[in-house]
């Protein structure tokens, strides 16, 4: 029942005012401590004495994020649904800072853009510091203005998303709302702090001329070592190809003498050694075997059957011939 919201409260942005925030950050604002001790039984009135004691702005802090008192009594104020009469007032009273700080968020979650813009735009002019923890847990000094231009122009508050918010150009475009006056110009400051901001660039647009033709010189003169680099470099490479192609030209040539040599000096030693057969294969025919082949034909030859004898023959002489 403690968590749940108001039953005469209305939808804003088309929910239920708890569901902008996310679920997660309401479900450990829910298991706080501080939740269960100090945000039970609120009511709007109440609520403002809690505001009271707050030391500092913030949303999920530390190690394991645990949700601050402002938080908390944001959730326990979207609940509750105050009317935004008795919100305007937490947003006009100028003693209690961190109770205007509550306002001016819950107001930018639930007013109207042009509502919003019109309350919140003169608190531009609070610059009284407020303490803002991060979500690592440090502490660190912040201002009241600096809080309203976060919820008119950033798109989230400690970590938590803001709603949509229409740009105020568009609304001063439609006529619902008059053209923003600074401060200044009502008080007449505006020309002179121009004027003297002017004279500041000058000067400041004279050295970065300088600066700019310095580095254009730079420039040129890093191209021109980069183009004398790749000369010399194509150069060397050039001369390196070359006397490669020499080396290998004078090496190759080298092995094709060597190849002609070799093919001579085996053309000849096979040349030696046929000669050298030639000449033993004579040698060894010699007279006496040439007198042993011709008595083995001639002895061939007489005993053959088909040689026709002569009757002169040394060999038929003592032989009788047959009678007839």
């Amino acid at each position: 029942m403690a968590n749940r919201t108001v039953g005469d409260a209305t939808f804003v942005h088309g929910t239920n005012p708890q569901y902008l925030i996310p679920k997660i950050s309401r479900e450990k604002i829910y298991g706080s401590l501080y939740w269960k001790q100090h945000c039970f039984a609120l009511t709007a009135e109440t609520v403002i004495d809690r505001a009271l004691e707050l030391t500092h702005v913030g949303g999920a802090a530390g190690g394991a994020r645990r949700p601050s008192p402002f938080m908390c009594l944001l959730l326990k104020m979207l609940a509750l649904a105050p009317d935004l009469e008795i919100v305007l007032e937490y947003i006009k009273q100028e003693d209690y800072k961190y109770l205007r700080v509550l306002g001016m968020v819950y107001y930018r979650f639930v007013a109207r853009a042009v509502d919003i813009y019109r309350y919140l735009e003169p608190l531009y002019a609070d610059y009284r510091k407020v303490r803002v923890v991060d979500i690592d847990g440090r502490y660190s000094i912040s201002h009241v203005d600096e809080i309203v231009d976060t919820l008119l122009t950033g798109n989230e508050f400690c970590s938590i998303t803001l709603p949509f918010l229409q740009a105020r150009a568009q609304l001063v475009e439609q006529g619902k709302l008059k053209p923003r006056v600074s401060p200044l110009e009502k008080l007449g400051l505006l020309d002179e702090l121009q004027q003297q901001q002017q004279q500041k660039d000058e000067p400041a647009e004279e050295d970065k001329a300088k600066a700019g033709d310095e580095e254009k010189k730079k420039t040129e003169d890093e191209e021109a070592k980069k183009a004398e680099m790749k000369k010399r470099s194509r150069s060397k490479s050039r001369s390196k190809s070359r006397s490669r192609s020499k080396s290998r030209s004078s090496h190759r040539h080298k092995k094709h003498k060597k190849h002609k040599k070799h093919r001579r000096r085996s053309r000849s030693r096979s040349r030696s050694r046929g000669r050298r057969r030639s000449r033993s294969r004579s040698r060894s025919r010699s007279p006496h075997r040439r007198r042993r082949h011709r008595s083995r034909s001639r002895r061939h030859d007489a005993t053959s059957p088909f040689i026709r004898h002569d009757a002169t023959s040394p060999f038929i002489s003592g032989l009788k011939t047959p009678s007839v």
